[in-house]
């Protein structure tokens, strides 16, 4: 952490957050004050004196909002807080999510040790890729199952990775509200795919800002009930479904909130979710980073994996589009896309971006994964990071889910072998292989695979007689394996005569020729896998919930 920005006016005497920090985060701390006050302070710490103009006497109400963006100018490039200058911490028992206890009661009052974590912890937290500010729990909230929550409430304390949203610092509107104008911030940022995370582990105690207010605040006490209703309904027309003011049932403001002002209702999660990862800008818009942007350091790495990041959110947001889109307008008896859809497809000229229907196809199968693993995992989170992100690997897992599912639960933990397609689960190898669902994993790994557990190699003896040069091969029409929906056979050719032709063959090879010809045949593999066709629609396999059903005919 390489700053504390305190921003303070007119409590000379009265620097709670400043005098309950340890000594070593006493040296970091930069107070940040109106030049009138600058004078009459005399702690042993770093001083940000604001323009002339930024005078609480002048009656300028949006004063404290201009010192946050002069923080945040400040704070270009380098990892910050910005803590509010009458702030107890506390710290609450791990009991409540690790069910092991780590403290007398519930929660306690934050040591200096306690304190020296919380800054370390939230130090670490803003090297991960999706977080760019981080802080406690309000200590009236009520304690959660798990240590933190992510794009949840944050205010009054918080700690920023300045480099994160260097370039995009112009573009956020900080000066349009006075009240609330940290909400108004952090959901602009969460909508920028900039993350939050909130520790449920460490709390403050806030009391100038709340209704029954102990502590006097020239800032807040300022602001008129007028002004707090104008900005809240500033930040809710202009962030329509994640920021709204509750009415009772007579259109009065409820009672509560801000001051007593009234209730508002902020959707955290949802910013973060809903909003764009890019800024709009056209290819010829893109520069190239320059040398000093492109340093080794933590901050490169960081940004590295934050385009790495955005970029599988937005792939795999594309592959569940797509899949819904399918669910919607593909017939599932005929395996045709809608005319309807095909005719949007067209006027929208959605092959430059896709390519064929087929190749649609292939992202809505990418994202059938995604959904599978989102609502058919028990730890969904744990198997979304663990899958690849390219459209055709995620492609081949469809396959796989489909050929058998049994086998893709494997995949999470092995590279599952089988020496026939009859094996039963405990018979297969590779319990002490690398999974084969793994985020590196290419197209062509996945396909050898599937085609393997299709049709399983058996391992040959050595030919004595050195029969391996290949004279011809006989191959048979897939048809072999064609059955209608409820099991009855359909094609060119059946089982019996497949038989029936192995068996002439058979017969012209004798003593006479055995050590010149040798006869390889696939006959097992053949009828395993006609069993297994026959039996994958077959009514009463349905039934028992073994059959995948039929793949998409665009696949």
């Amino acid at each position: 952490m390489d700053k504390i920005f305190i921003p303070t006016v007119n409590r000379v005497s009265q620097q709670i957050t400043y005098d309950g920090l340890p000594d070593e985060l006493k040296s970091k701390v930069t107070f940040v004050v109106q030049a009138w006050e600058r004078d009459q302070y005399s702690y042993d710490a770093d001083y940000l004196v604001l323009p002339a103009e930024l005078d609480i006497h002048k009656g300028d109400r949006f004063c404290l909002a201009k010192t946050r963006k002069h923080i945040y100018e400040q704070g270009r490039g380098i990892k910050y807080a910005v803590l509010d200058d009458d702030l107890h911490f506390q710290r609450r028992n791990s009991k409540i999510w690790a069910g092991v206890s780590n403290m007398e009661k519930s929660k306690k009052e934050a040591s200096n040790t306690d304190i020296k974590e919380m800054f370390e912890l939230f130090t670490s937290w803003l090297d991960e890729p999706d977080v760019t500010i981080c802080g406690c729990w309000h200590d009236t909230n009520p304690p959660a199952k798990k240590p933190f929550a992510n794009n949840a409430s944050l205010g009054s304390a918080l700690w920023i990775n300045g480099a994160d949203f260097a370039d995009v610092l112009p573009e956020l509107d900080l000066l349009s509200v006075a009240a609330a104008e940290d909400t108004y911030f952090l959901l602009q940022m969460l909508q920028r795919k900039f993350g939050n995370r909130v520790s449920n582990e460490f709390l403050f105690r806030n009391r100038s800002v709340i209704s029954q207010k102990t502590m006097k605040s020239h800032i807040w006490d300022s602001l008129t009930n007028a002004d707090i209703d104008r900005d809240h309904r500033y930040i809710a027309n202009a962030l329509p479904g994640l920021f709204e003011i509750i009415y009772d049932d007579d259109g009065k403001r409820a009672a509560g909130g801000f001051r007593n002002v009234g209730k508002t209702r902020t959707w955290w999660s949802k910013a973060y979710k809903t909003g764009a990862s890019t800024r709009n800008a056209s290819l010829s818009d893109i520069i190239t980073p320059g040398e000093n942007a492109v340093a080794l350091s933590p901050e490169l790495a960081k940004q590295i994996k934050r385009h790495f990041k955005k970029d599988r959110d937005n792939r795999f947001d594309l592959f569940l589009l797509s899949h819904a889109i399918r669910e919607k307008y593909l017939n599932a008896e005929t395996g045709e896309y809608t005319p309807e859809f095909k005719a949007f497809y067209e006027q929208h000229s959605l092959e430059s971006v896709y390519g064929k229907l087929a190749n649609f196809s292939k992202y809505a199968s990418a994202g059938s994964v995604v959904e599978y693993v989102k609502s058919s995992t028990s730890n969904s989170q744990k198997y979304l990071n663990q899958l690849p992100v390219s459209r055709g690997s995620l492609y081949e897992i469809s396959l796989i889910l489909k050929l058998d599912e049994e086998a893709l639960k494997a995949c999470w933990h092995m590279t599952p072998r089988r020496k026939s397609i009859t094996d039963k689960k405990y018979e297969w190898g590779g319990a002490n292989t690398a999974p084969l669902i793994r985020p590196d994993v290419g197209y062509a790994e996945l396909f050898a695979w599937r085609k393997r557990w299709e049709e399983p190699e058996v391992e040959k003896e050595e030919d004595k007689h050195r029969r391996n040069v290949k004279l011809l091969t006989l191959s048979v029409s897939e048809d072999i394996f064609k059955f209608d929906a409820v099991g009855n056979k359909e094609g060119s050719i059946d089982l019996e005569e497949v038989v029936s032709l192995l068996s002439r063959v058979q017969a012209l090879l004798n003593k006479d020729n055995e050590k010149q010809f040798r006869l390889d045949s696939q006959i097992e593999r053949i009828q395993e896998r006609y069993e297994a066709a026959k039996k994958k629609n077959d009514p009463l396999e349905v039934l028992k919930g073994t059959s995948k059903g039929s793949a998409y005919k665009n696949d």
